[in-house]
């Protein structure tokens, strides 16, 4: 499985500073247990799955926050 990931810098406009987060652009659906795979493996706060929804747009499929507890 070969799906882009991104890691952005959320609530800045400077690199390396902000909140990080992952990006994954799907061209299909995933299971919610892949989503959290890939989310896990991550290891950032929030990682969300952006999916193709036409030849030009894209829909945001879920945001898995990923919280392993204190």
């Amino acid at each position: 499985m070969n799906i882009p990931i991104a890691v952005i810098d959320a609530f800045t406009n400077r690199a390396f500073a902000g909140n990080p987060a992952g990006v994954c652009l799907l061209e299909q659906a995933l299971s919610s247990d892949q989503m959290q795979s890939i989310a896990m493996e991550m290891n950032l706060s929030e990682t969300a799955f952006v999916q193709k929804s036409a030849p030009s747009g894209f829909f945001l499929t879920k945001v898995v926050y990923t919280y392993t507890g204190d």
